[in-house]
Protein backbone atom coordinates (compact mmCIF):
# COMPACT_ATOMS: atom_id res chain seq x y z
CA UNK A 1 0.00 0.00 0.00
CA UNK A 2 1.67 3.47 -0.67
CA UNK A 3 1.11 6.78 1.30
CA UNK A 4 -1.45 7.78 -1.15
CA UNK A 5 -3.85 4.40 -0.59
CA UNK A 6 -3.27 4.78 3.24
CA UNK A 7 -4.08 8.22 3.37
CA UNK A 8 -7.47 7.60 1.75
CA UNK A 9 -8.10 4.34 3.76
CA UNK A 10 -7.70 6.60 6.84
CA UNK A 11 -9.92 9.92 5.31
CA UNK A 12 -12.81 6.73 5.13
CA UNK A 13 -12.06 5.25 8.91
CA UNK A 14 -12.35 9.02 10.20
CA UNK A 15 -15.33 9.97 8.09
CA UNK A 16 -17.28 6.21 8.84
CA UNK A 17 -16.38 7.19 12.78
CA UNK A 18 -17.73 10.12 13.14
CA UNK A 19 -20.93 9.36 11.33
CA UNK A 20 -21.59 6.80 13.62
CA UNK A 21 -20.79 9.22 16.80
CA UNK A 22 -23.55 11.63 14.73
CA UNK A 23 -26.10 8.61 14.36
CA UNK A 24 -25.86 7.73 18.34
CA UNK A 25 -26.00 11.49 19.16
CA UNK A 26 -28.85 12.09 16.76
CA UNK A 27 -30.74 8.89 18.30
CA UNK A 28 -31.24 11.29 21.42
CA UNK A 29 -34.56 12.84 22.27
CA UNK A 30 -35.14 15.84 24.09
CA UNK A 31 -31.67 17.18 23.70
CA UNK A 32 -31.12 20.72 22.56
CA UNK A 33 -28.47 21.63 19.21
CA UNK A 34 -25.65 22.57 22.18
CA UNK A 35 -25.70 19.38 24.38
CA UNK A 36 -25.49 17.21 20.99
CA UNK A 37 -22.35 19.47 20.03
CA UNK A 38 -20.85 18.50 23.77
CA UNK A 39 -21.87 14.73 23.73
CA UNK A 40 -20.24 14.77 20.09
CA UNK A 41 -16.96 16.29 21.41
CA UNK A 42 -16.82 14.37 24.51
CA UNK A 43 -16.65 11.42 22.44
CA UNK A 44 -13.33 12.61 20.26
CA UNK A 45 -9.95 11.85 20.88
CA UNK A 46 -7.95 14.46 22.98
CA UNK A 47 -6.37 16.14 20.01
CA UNK A 48 -9.42 16.48 18.26
CA UNK A 49 -11.45 17.29 21.22
CA UNK A 50 -9.04 20.48 22.09
CA UNK A 51 -9.15 21.74 18.35
CA UNK A 52 -13.06 21.22 17.66
CA UNK A 53 -13.59 22.66 22.07
CA UNK A 54 -11.40 25.95 20.76
CA UNK A 55 -13.33 26.19 17.46
CA UNK A 56 -16.79 26.95 20.05
CA UNK A 57 -19.23 25.14 17.08
CA UNK A 58 -22.67 26.16 17.88
CA UNK A 59 -24.07 23.31 15.87
CA UNK A 60 -23.36 19.26 15.00
CA UNK A 61 -22.32 20.10 11.27
CA UNK A 62 -20.27 22.60 12.52
CA UNK A 63 -18.43 20.30 15.28
CA UNK A 64 -18.41 17.59 12.75
CA UNK A 65 -16.77 19.38 9.52
CA UNK A 66 -13.92 20.94 12.02
CA UNK A 67 -12.83 17.59 13.60
CA UNK A 68 -12.55 15.55 9.91
CA UNK A 69 -10.89 18.45 8.57
CA UNK A 70 -8.40 18.37 11.87
CA UNK A 71 -8.16 14.51 11.24
CA UNK A 72 -7.45 14.86 7.91
CA UNK A 73 -4.71 17.88 8.14
CA UNK A 74 -2.94 15.99 10.82
CA UNK A 75 -2.67 12.64 8.69
CA UNK A 76 -1.69 14.53 6.10
CA UNK A 77 1.00 15.63 8.40
CA UNK A 78 1.91 12.47 9.57
CA UNK A 79 2.11 11.06 5.92
CA UNK A 80 4.46 13.84 4.79
CA UNK A 81 6.59 12.73 7.67
CA UNK A 82 6.68 9.41 7.73
CA UNK A 83 7.62 9.39 3.85
CA UNK A 84 10.85 7.36 3.03
CA UNK A 85 13.44 9.97 1.75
Amino acid sequence: MDAQQFHTLMNGLTAGFQNLGITFVRQITGMGPLDQVMQYIEGLKPSTHAKVTYQAPNTLEHAITTAIQYDAAMLNNYSASNRPS
